[in-house]
């Protein structure tokens, strides 16, 4: 099998975080065009970072046309089977994990060449606040007054975000977002590169040429690929599972047997887009939820088509429900943390 890998930039260059993304498969997805459109946003909310020295990884089955070209930008084709026959939330989610993990732990493999602080896995339709980067990596400097990696904390974790509906541009306040979504957690370099160990190990040939990421390639070069159950195989099980392909127990695994506890992101970070199709869990957004006005679409850099919401005034009661269910997720992720059990 092979994989081609295309750059839209001549030269690797440090960078402060890599973003890594996983696209599904198309014949997986109920509607490949949704998902497409979905992925250009969250393409165009990535770029609108207040910290300018990002990169964006995505690996996909092939390379999609998003409309979009940035220096900052790169695609790794893994052309990996169809890992189910069905669609959206009825693929079995053992096997929709298998080709998530795999294909973040490529992406992951190859963003080394640039030698980011952090590596921030985040999925395909999700949104990020402007500021992210910049106030993970707050104490940046340049130069002989750089600090040094070890300085910089080992994780981050997204513990306030918000679900939004784009069909009816409403949303609500979630805390413990890790424990729903995807686009959760931000790993410092050298727990990335002791997590890929493995993949040197057993298969030499595929970190050295990722790592040629940001060097002039033909579009056309390829490498031989191992699919994503080899790929798999590579890793011990629960660093594959808890690290690359799942997020639901990451906190606590982390806690565990990476023996470090991730900080919160200071930062209302991330929009799940639920309601859409393709989310595997099936979430719905509920009454629970207040118009999506213009401040927040400038904060997470998307912008919708029509205007319709922004003159929307919450009632009373749309304001209680808002404010209540936050509160009740505060206090259940509370809880999780003391008991080191999920709830929801």
């Amino acid at each position: 099998m092979n994989a081609n890998i295309t750059s839209q930039a001549s030269v690797a260059t440090a960078c402060t975080t890599a973003f890594i993304i996983p696209l599904r498969h198309p014949e997986s997805a109920n509607n490949y065009d949704v998902v497409l459109q979905l992925l250009k946003k969250t393409v165009l909310s990535l770029l609108g970072q207040s910290d300018p020295d990002i990169r964006i990884v995505i690996v996909c089955n092939h390379e999609p046309d998003i409309g979009i070209t940035d220096s900052r930008l790169y695609f790794i084709n893994a052309p990996f089977a169809n890992p189910s026959s069905g669609k959206g939330a009825s693929v079995p989610l053992e096997v929709l994990l298998l080709d998530k993990g795999a294909k973040l732990a490529i992406g992951a493999a190859a963003a080394l060449s640039f030698q980011p602080r952090y590596f921030f896995f985040i999925d395909a339709d999700d949104w990020i606040h402007q500021d992210t980067s910049t106030v993970m990596n707050k104490r940046y400097g340049i130069g002989d007054n750089a600090p040094s990696l070890a300085s910089f904390p080992k994780g981050y974790y997204v513990n306030e975000g918000y679900l939004v509906n784009i069909d009816a541009w409403r949303y609500r306040k979630v805390y413990g977002l890790n424990r729903y979504c995807g686009s959760s957690f931000a790993y410092r370099r050298d727990v990335i590169q002791g997590l890929l160990a493995g993949l040197t190990r057993n298969h030499p040939g595929l970190p050295q040429h990722l790592r040629e990421l940001g060097k002039e390639l033909s579009t056309k070069e390829a490498i031989s690929l191992p699919d994503a159950g080899g790929i798999a195989e590579t890793f011990e099980r629960g660093h594959f599972y808890n690290i690359f392909a799942d997020h639901g127990w990451t906190f606590f695994y982390l806690e565990k047997h990476l023996n470090f506890t991730p900080e919160p992101i200071p930062l209302t970070a991330i929009c799940w887009i639920v309601d859409n199709g393709e989310n595997h869990s099936a979430t719905h957004l509920s009454d629970r939820a207040l118009p999506f006005k213009a401040d927040l679409q400038q904060t997470f850099s998307v912008s919708k088509n029509t205007s319709n919401s922004d003159g929307e005034t919450a009632g009373l009661k749309s304001r209680l429900l808002y404010y209540l269910s936050a509160k009740r997720s505060q206090l259940t992720w509370l809880v999780s943390r003391v008991r080191k059990v999920n709830l929801y």
